[in-house]
Protein backbone atom coordinates (compact mmCIF):
# COMPACT_ATOMS: atom_id res chain seq x y z
CA UNK A 1 0.00 0.00 0.00
CA UNK A 2 2.92 2.59 0.87
CA UNK A 3 4.43 2.08 -2.34
CA UNK A 4 1.19 2.95 -4.28
CA UNK A 5 0.47 5.97 -2.13
CA UNK A 6 3.99 7.36 -2.83
CA UNK A 7 3.45 6.63 -6.69
CA UNK A 8 0.25 8.22 -6.75
CA UNK A 9 1.91 11.08 -4.39
CA UNK A 10 4.36 11.71 -7.53
CA UNK A 11 2.35 11.38 -10.40
CA UNK A 12 0.20 14.24 -8.62
CA UNK A 13 3.78 16.26 -7.79
CA UNK A 14 4.18 15.76 -11.96
CA UNK A 15 1.02 16.64 -13.26
CA UNK A 16 1.02 20.23 -11.02
CA UNK A 17 4.74 20.90 -12.03
CA UNK A 18 3.21 20.60 -16.21
CA UNK A 19 0.16 22.54 -15.65
CA UNK A 20 2.42 25.48 -13.87
CA UNK A 21 4.80 25.04 -16.92
CA UNK A 22 2.47 25.04 -19.55
CA UNK A 23 0.76 28.45 -17.54
CA UNK A 24 4.34 29.98 -17.58
CA UNK A 25 4.48 28.95 -21.33
CA UNK A 26 1.55 30.54 -22.48
CA UNK A 27 2.28 33.82 -20.38
CA UNK A 28 5.62 33.87 -21.99
CA UNK A 29 3.98 33.84 -25.41
CA UNK A 30 1.47 36.43 -24.87
CA UNK A 31 4.43 38.53 -23.23
CA UNK A 32 6.69 37.85 -25.87
CA UNK A 33 3.98 39.05 -28.54
CA UNK A 34 2.70 42.25 -26.92
CA UNK A 35 6.16 43.19 -26.77
CA UNK A 36 6.44 42.13 -30.52
CA UNK A 37 3.44 44.62 -31.48
CA UNK A 38 4.82 47.43 -29.15
CA UNK A 39 1.17 48.02 -28.05
CA UNK A 40 -0.14 46.38 -24.85
CA UNK A 41 -3.37 47.23 -26.23
CA UNK A 42 -3.43 45.61 -29.74
CA UNK A 43 -4.47 41.85 -29.79
CA UNK A 44 -2.74 40.99 -32.80
CA UNK A 45 1.08 40.66 -34.53
CA UNK A 46 0.00 40.85 -37.77
CA UNK A 47 1.10 44.00 -39.26
CA UNK A 48 0.67 42.91 -42.70
CA UNK A 49 -1.73 44.53 -44.73
CA UNK A 50 -2.14 48.06 -46.45
CA UNK A 51 -3.63 50.58 -44.42
CA UNK A 52 -5.29 53.09 -46.70
CA UNK A 53 -6.72 56.74 -45.08
CA UNK A 54 -8.97 58.44 -46.72
CA UNK A 55 -8.61 61.98 -47.47
CA UNK A 56 -11.47 62.55 -44.92
CA UNK A 57 -9.60 61.84 -42.21
CA UNK A 58 -6.80 63.32 -42.82
CA UNK A 59 -5.04 65.44 -39.97
CA UNK A 60 -4.60 69.29 -40.52
CA UNK A 61 -0.98 69.44 -43.27
CA UNK A 62 1.49 70.90 -41.09
CA UNK A 63 3.92 73.94 -42.63
CA UNK A 64 7.37 74.27 -41.55
CA UNK A 65 6.17 77.52 -39.28
CA UNK A 66 3.69 75.42 -37.72
CA UNK A 67 5.83 72.53 -36.67
CA UNK A 68 8.29 74.86 -35.39
CA UNK A 69 5.50 76.77 -33.53
CA UNK A 70 4.05 73.17 -32.29
CA UNK A 71 8.06 72.24 -30.44
CA UNK A 72 8.20 76.22 -28.75
CA UNK A 73 10.50 77.56 -31.82
CA UNK A 74 12.67 74.18 -31.70
CA UNK A 75 12.89 72.28 -35.11
CA UNK A 76 14.97 69.68 -36.24
CA UNK A 77 14.99 68.87 -39.94
CA UNK A 78 17.25 67.52 -41.94
CA UNK A 79 16.66 67.87 -45.95
CA UNK A 80 17.49 65.35 -48.93
CA UNK A 81 20.52 67.20 -50.73
CA UNK A 82 20.02 70.61 -52.89
CA UNK A 83 15.93 70.27 -52.03
CA UNK A 84 13.82 71.24 -49.84
CA UNK A 85 12.52 68.25 -48.72
CA UNK A 86 12.63 67.28 -45.81
CA UNK A 87 14.60 63.42 -45.12
CA UNK A 88 13.77 63.65 -41.06
CA UNK A 89 11.61 65.56 -38.65
CA UNK A 90 13.26 65.16 -35.63
CA UNK A 91 10.63 66.75 -33.80
CA UNK A 92 6.86 66.52 -32.72
CA UNK A 93 4.95 66.42 -36.29
CA UNK A 94 1.74 65.63 -35.95
CA UNK A 95 -1.36 66.89 -33.20
CA UNK A 96 -2.48 63.39 -33.16
CA UNK A 97 -1.62 60.71 -31.22
CA UNK A 98 0.26 57.44 -32.48
CA UNK A 99 -0.53 54.23 -30.48
CA UNK A 100 -1.78 51.84 -33.18
CA UNK A 101 -0.26 50.93 -37.28
CA UNK A 102 -3.20 53.25 -38.43
CA UNK A 103 -2.42 55.84 -36.42
CA UNK A 104 1.28 56.01 -37.35
CA UNK A 105 0.01 55.95 -40.94
CA UNK A 106 -2.31 58.31 -40.43
CA UNK A 107 0.22 60.55 -38.44
CA UNK A 108 1.66 60.97 -42.00
CA UNK A 109 -1.44 62.75 -43.20
CA UNK A 110 0.21 66.00 -40.93
CA UNK A 111 3.58 66.57 -43.09
CA UNK A 112 1.47 65.10 -46.48
CA UNK A 113 2.27 68.46 -47.79
CA UNK A 114 6.21 69.28 -47.13
CA UNK A 115 7.18 65.55 -47.18
CA UNK A 116 5.22 65.17 -50.28
CA UNK A 117 2.91 62.73 -49.81
CA UNK A 118 0.04 62.37 -52.25
CA UNK A 119 -1.53 58.90 -51.57
CA UNK A 120 -1.33 57.66 -48.03
CA UNK A 121 -1.45 54.24 -48.60
CA UNK A 122 0.91 52.20 -46.45
CA UNK A 123 1.73 48.78 -44.83
CA UNK A 124 3.56 48.54 -41.19
CA UNK A 125 5.97 46.07 -41.53
CA UNK A 126 7.38 45.88 -38.39
CA UNK A 127 7.00 47.52 -34.78
CA UNK A 128 10.57 47.79 -32.90
CA UNK A 129 9.85 48.09 -28.97
CA UNK A 130 12.22 49.84 -27.18
CA UNK A 131 11.96 49.18 -23.74
CA UNK A 132 15.07 50.94 -22.99
CA UNK A 133 14.31 54.40 -24.76
CA UNK A 134 10.72 54.34 -24.13
CA UNK A 135 9.31 54.33 -27.49
CA UNK A 136 7.97 52.31 -30.53
CA UNK A 137 9.04 52.77 -34.14
CA UNK A 138 6.87 52.22 -36.74
CA UNK A 139 8.31 50.77 -40.00
CA UNK A 140 6.21 51.78 -42.93
CA UNK A 141 6.09 50.49 -46.86
CA UNK A 142 4.55 52.40 -49.71
CA UNK A 143 2.15 50.53 -51.42
CA UNK A 144 0.64 51.13 -54.78
CA UNK A 145 -2.48 48.94 -55.84
CA UNK A 146 -1.20 46.11 -54.05
CA UNK A 147 2.32 46.16 -55.47
CA UNK A 148 5.36 47.38 -53.21
CA UNK A 149 7.05 50.81 -53.71
CA UNK A 150 10.47 50.15 -53.20
CA UNK A 151 11.65 53.57 -52.55
CA UNK A 152 8.71 54.32 -50.90
CA UNK A 153 9.62 53.99 -46.62
CA UNK A 154 8.90 55.90 -43.90
CA UNK A 155 9.72 55.31 -39.75
CA UNK A 156 7.40 57.12 -37.68
CA UNK A 157 8.67 57.03 -33.29
CA UNK A 158 5.97 57.91 -30.44
CA UNK A 159 6.66 57.52 -27.66
CA UNK A 160 4.57 54.20 -25.37
CA UNK A 161 1.93 56.70 -24.46
CA UNK A 162 1.79 58.15 -28.27
CA UNK A 163 3.52 61.40 -28.11
CA UNK A 164 5.05 62.08 -31.45
CA UNK A 165 8.94 62.01 -31.90
CA UNK A 166 9.96 62.13 -35.01
CA UNK A 167 9.27 60.88 -38.88
CA UNK A 168 12.02 59.78 -41.15
CA UNK A 169 11.71 58.80 -44.98
CA UNK A 170 10.62 58.99 -48.67
CA UNK A 171 7.65 59.13 -50.11
CA UNK A 172 7.44 58.29 -54.08
CA UNK A 173 5.22 60.75 -55.71
CA UNK A 174 3.13 60.84 -58.96
CA UNK A 175 2.58 57.07 -59.58
CA UNK A 176 0.53 55.94 -62.56
CA UNK A 177 1.61 53.06 -63.72
CA UNK A 178 -0.50 49.64 -65.35
CA UNK A 179 0.34 46.94 -62.91
CA UNK A 180 0.07 44.39 -65.58
CA UNK A 181 3.82 43.53 -66.83
CA UNK A 182 4.66 43.10 -70.47
CA UNK A 183 7.39 40.45 -69.26
CA UNK A 184 6.86 37.53 -67.03
CA UNK A 185 9.57 36.81 -64.35
CA UNK A 186 10.21 33.99 -66.31
CA UNK A 187 11.55 36.22 -69.17
CA UNK A 188 12.72 38.83 -67.17
CA UNK A 189 15.46 36.65 -65.33
CA UNK A 190 16.60 35.31 -68.73
CA UNK A 191 18.57 38.73 -68.35
CA UNK A 192 20.33 38.29 -64.92
CA UNK A 193 23.70 36.55 -65.82
CA UNK A 194 24.22 34.78 -62.23
CA UNK A 195 27.87 34.14 -60.61
CA UNK A 196 29.07 30.19 -59.80
CA UNK A 197 27.39 29.34 -56.39
CA UNK A 198 23.94 31.36 -56.90
CA UNK A 199 20.52 30.66 -57.94
CA UNK A 200 17.83 33.15 -57.74
CA UNK A 201 15.60 31.88 -54.72
CA UNK A 202 12.48 34.73 -55.17
CA UNK A 203 11.02 37.11 -57.66
CA UNK A 204 8.11 39.53 -57.02
CA UNK A 205 6.56 42.70 -59.09
CA UNK A 206 7.24 45.93 -57.34
CA UNK A 207 7.35 49.42 -58.14
CA UNK A 208 10.92 51.38 -58.34
CA UNK A 209 11.67 54.37 -58.80
CA UNK A 210 15.55 55.30 -60.84
CA UNK A 211 18.08 57.04 -58.32
CA UNK A 212 20.79 58.59 -60.01
CA UNK A 213 24.09 57.00 -58.25
CA UNK A 214 24.58 60.53 -56.84
CA UNK A 215 21.76 61.91 -55.67
CA UNK A 216 18.90 60.13 -53.23
CA UNK A 217 15.95 62.29 -55.66
CA UNK A 218 16.75 61.97 -59.11
CA UNK A 219 14.00 63.95 -60.02
CA UNK A 220 9.74 64.35 -60.59
CA UNK A 221 10.08 62.85 -63.46
CA UNK A 222 7.05 59.86 -63.60
CA UNK A 223 9.22 58.74 -66.48
CA UNK A 224 11.68 57.94 -63.50
CA UNK A 225 9.04 55.14 -62.17
CA UNK A 226 8.95 51.87 -63.59
CA UNK A 227 7.06 48.34 -62.94
CA UNK A 228 9.52 45.65 -62.14
CA UNK A 229 10.86 42.63 -61.45
CA UNK A 230 12.50 41.76 -58.18
CA UNK A 231 14.71 38.72 -57.74
CA UNK A 232 16.96 37.90 -55.23
CA UNK A 233 19.91 36.21 -55.49
CA UNK A 234 21.02 33.75 -52.77
CA UNK A 235 24.24 32.28 -52.01
CA UNK A 236 25.88 30.63 -49.22
CA UNK A 237 28.48 33.06 -49.72
CA UNK A 238 27.31 35.85 -48.77
CA UNK A 239 28.62 38.36 -50.28
CA UNK A 240 27.47 36.67 -53.49
CA UNK A 241 23.87 37.48 -51.94
CA UNK A 242 21.72 40.38 -53.42
CA UNK A 243 18.58 41.70 -54.98
CA UNK A 244 18.69 42.72 -58.64
CA UNK A 245 15.77 44.62 -60.50
CA UNK A 246 14.74 44.58 -63.65
CA UNK A 247 12.10 46.31 -65.77
CA UNK A 248 9.29 44.14 -66.51
CA UNK A 249 8.33 45.48 -69.51
CA UNK A 250 11.61 46.25 -71.00
CA UNK A 251 13.60 43.52 -69.14
CA UNK A 252 16.93 46.05 -68.71
CA UNK A 253 18.62 45.61 -65.54
CA UNK A 254 17.95 49.13 -62.88
CA UNK A 255 19.37 47.95 -59.90
CA UNK A 256 22.55 45.55 -58.71
CA UNK A 257 21.71 45.62 -54.89
CA UNK A 258 24.03 43.44 -52.99
CA UNK A 259 22.81 42.52 -49.38
CA UNK A 260 25.99 42.15 -47.44
CA UNK A 261 26.91 45.15 -45.30
CA UNK A 262 30.52 45.46 -45.61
Amino acid sequence: MKIWFYIILFMLAISIISCDTENQSENLTTDTLEEHMGNKNMTTANTSGTILIEPSEYYDALSFDSIIELNSGIADIIYFPNTILPKEINVKFTTGTILTPKDAVLALSSVRDIMRIDDISYSVMEIDRREHMGFNVFYLKQIYKGLEVFNGSFEVIATFEGEPVAVSGYHVNGIDLDITPKLSSTKSKKSIKLEKGTKISSSRLIIYEVFDAYDEVISDSIDNIRLCWLFEIYSTDVLKQKEIIVDANTGDILSDIPLAIS
